[in-house]
């Protein structure tokens, strides 16, 4: 470490010290471009961004932004900021009481709260003197707020610094689609890593047939899946199973008359949960009912029956096969529960878990020094779909899971698939990450959609369908044509009902000089929208359901 006033800065090798170098000049730049810090999993882009930290605190009554994705994650960097920049970080989320959010107001209002590390939220406080803003994780949908007052924090933060010229540092493994075709047209600049911080290889990565590999009655996990996690957990290594799907089972279903249970608010099906009471949940409006003795349909007893795994059904199958290892499931409604989630995160660091059996929460930059194998079990959720992010939030969440396995020493990625020839699985296989983004570009550009192009959604809804049919059909007869502006729609949502309101959508295309903002207006303008229904309007929609 290097002293610092007090403090120690990591030690940089020769690659962070150039990436370091690489932001030195594009802050230095006029005007300032946002530079993409761009290093494979471990590699050490947290000890980068310390040093520009570090640079940024050194001018006058200077103050600086992090952003993060997961507010779990706060504690855990909090305390390496405070480490090695000798400074307290004030922490702003949702989740801080009334008290420390007027403490934290008033101290980035007065200049005297210096560093502050946050939710997406974090981005509207008044700071009086900003110096430098940094995105971990920019890739991560969670920035952009999908209700009320829709934003995306990343692309806010960029035209904050653009509009104050001050340097925005954007930190990823798996940077956005955006982001990386923004590096290509030379809007932003680059910093990049391409070696693990440890001279630690990437983990070998192994696909599963799960064509060829048939699973045991009641098993998700295959034979090969088993023997290798036994062997991580007889040399001492933790292990990582990754199924991003909660609850105990996504679908049941009556094996009499093949009735599926749904929610009866939402177009979803209801999630079976094996808590103190068994119970059928929905994800999306809360409707829970116990679970019931007999097909609510044909009313056959005992006829129900349990499709697919959650995590909860993969730690109880986990359970049976190692009994005597320390396992547990994590998702993020267990880690908020958690008054203290980094103790959950000391007990893994310390070695005191054996298997941790969790969705995408563990994606997130944790640094889990024994980890040495992680299992992917259903990689191909997410693979298709009328989502045009699917494939790419696919592979950023399998690389960013991934990423977690042998950190300090060589690791091993597991994938069970139905469709090992998928080209996503192809470039995860052999860390081509350039293949990937060349073909989803290429993909995007043949369909003339985003980056290529610019996308609003325009969601309807209301309680009463027939009266939503009718808003949506006139609100289509006075759209106007306006050259290179096509509009997609108005088609039922892929979710097509959600808390007892129907939803319909259109999606509005343009080129990328095209005022969308403008034509909307217009539609507005010529459009009487009844009060009882509610219009959603969602400028570059991250979520297309």
């Amino acid at each position: 470490m290097t002293e610092g006033g007090g403090h120690t800065l990591p030690i940089l090798n020769d690659e962070q010290a150039a990436a370091l170098e690489k932001i030195r000049e594009s802050a230095s730049q006029v005007p300032v471009k946002p530079i993409l810090l761009e290093g494979i999993t471990g590699s050490g882009k947290t000890e980068v961004y310390l040093h520009a930290i570090h640079d940024a605190l050194r001018q006058e009554a200077a103050q600086v932004l992090i952003l993060l994705p997961e507010i779990m994650l706060t504690n855990h960097l909090v305390e390496r900021f405070s480490e090695s920049l000798g400074i307290t970080a004030d922490i702003w989320h949702s989740g801080i009481s009334q008290k420390d959010k007027k403490q934290i107001w008033e101290g980035v209002l007065t200049g005297s709260t210096k560093l502050v590390v946050g939710a997406r939220s974090a981005l509207f406080l008044p700071f009086k003197n900003l110096k430098l803003i940094i995105i971990d994780e920019e890739h991560d949908q969670s920035y952009k707020q999908e209700d009320n007052f829709i934003y995306n924090a990343r692309d806010m933060a960029v035209a904050y610094g653009y509009i104050a010229q001050i340097p925005i540092i954007l930190s990823s493994a798996t940077p956005s689609l955006e982001t990386f075709y923004n590096v290509i047209k030379g809007k932003y600049s680059k910093a990049e890593l391409l070696s693990r911080y440890h001279a630690v290889s990437l983990p070998d990565v192994s696909i599963i047939n799960m064509k060829q590999e048939k699973l045991k009655q009641s098993r998700w996990l295959s034979d090969s899946l088993i023997a290798r996690t036994t062997k991580a957990l007889e040399q001492g290594t933790q292990v990582i199973l990754f199924l991003n799907r909660k609850g105990y089972a996504p679908i049941t279903l009556c094996r009499v008359c093949e009735y599926k249970l749904e929610c009866p608010n939402c177009s979803s099906f209801l999630v079976m949960y094996k808590d103190a009471i068994v119970k059928l949940l929905c994800h999306h409006c809360g409707y829970k009912i116990p679970y019931p003795s007999a097909c609510p349909e044909c009313k056959r007893e005992d006829s129900l029956v349990n499709a697919g795994p959650g995590v909860d059904r993969l730690f109880e199958e986990a359970s049976k096969l190692w009994p005597d290892k320390n396992i547990r499931a994590v998702t993020r409604d267990i880690m908020q529960k958690d008054k203290d989630s980094s103790t959950l995160l000391d007990e893994i660091i310390s070695n005191k878990i054996d298997i941790l059996i969790g969705t995408q929460v563990l994606s997130k930059g944790y640094h889990f020094p024994k980890l040495n194998l992680v299992g992917i079990i259903d990689a191909d959720i997410g693979l298709c779909g009328a989502d045009l992010k699917a494939s790419e939030r696919t592979y950023q969440l399998l690389t960013q899971v991934g990423g977690r396995a042998g950190r300090e020493t060589k690791g091993e990625v597991l994938i069970q698939t139905y469709n090992p020839t998928n080209p996503l699985l192809t470039a995860l296989k052999s860390h081509d990450k350039q293949m990937f983004y060349n073909e989803e570009l290429n993909a995007r550009q043949m369909m003339n959609m985003p980056p290529f192009s610019k996308l609003v959604a325009l969601v309807f809804s209301g309680r009463n369908e027939e009266k939503l049919k009718e808003t949506v059909a006139n609100f289509a007869k006075q759209m106007p044509y306006m050259n290179k502006i096509e509009v997609l729609g108005p088609a039922v949502a892929p979710l097509a009902k959600i808390r007892n309101h129907y939803r319909y959508r259109f999606l509005i295309k343009g080129s990328v000089k095209a005022n969308l903002q403008k034509y909307i207006q217009l539609c507005l303008t010529n459009s009487k929208i009844p009060s009882s229904i509610r219009l959603k309007i969602d400028i570059d929609p991250c979520s297309f359901l």
